[in-house]
């Protein structure tokens, strides 16, 4: 299981410039995109989850949101690219249920009480 965040980076080629590193010595039509699969031809491309990626590809896969902002946090769980509210949603901080403390799983549904996270099963109103 691979559970990791992931800082993006945004890479530029220009003519008079020295490349990044060894990938970027290849004209960048030679990339791929890890979203669509096509080739990359734009000036602009991004670089997350050791792929490369059209800035309108990179996107959550539960709300779609584009997570193509230099410097922005990509979540990386169980197969899924999330953006932070959805990471925080499903997982909460540490991917525990508050109540049960077992493994909240990507697919489940769940509560959310301030920063604590509980399976729908586990929650119980307090009053």
């Amino acid at each position: 299981m691979i559970d990791m965040t992931s800082t993006i980076e945004r890479k530029t080629l220009e003519a008079n410039e020295e490349p990044v590193d060894e990938v970027l010595q290849m004209p960048p039509s030679l990339l791929t995109c890890g979203g669509c699969q096509q080739s990359i031809g734009d000036r602009f491309f991004l670089k997350a989850i050791e792929q490369y990626w059209h800035e309108d590809c990179l996107s959550c896969d539960l709300c779609g949101c584009r997570l193509g902002e230099v410097g922005r946090r990509l979540y990386y769980k169980l197969g899924r690219k999330l953006c932070r509210r959805d990471y925080l949603r499903l997982f909460g901080q540490d991917g525990l249920c508050a109540s049960c403390e077992k493994r909240i799983r990507a697919f489940e549904m769940t509560m959310r009480v301030r920063d604590k996270v509980y399976h729908l099963e586990c929650f119980k109103c307090a009053a």
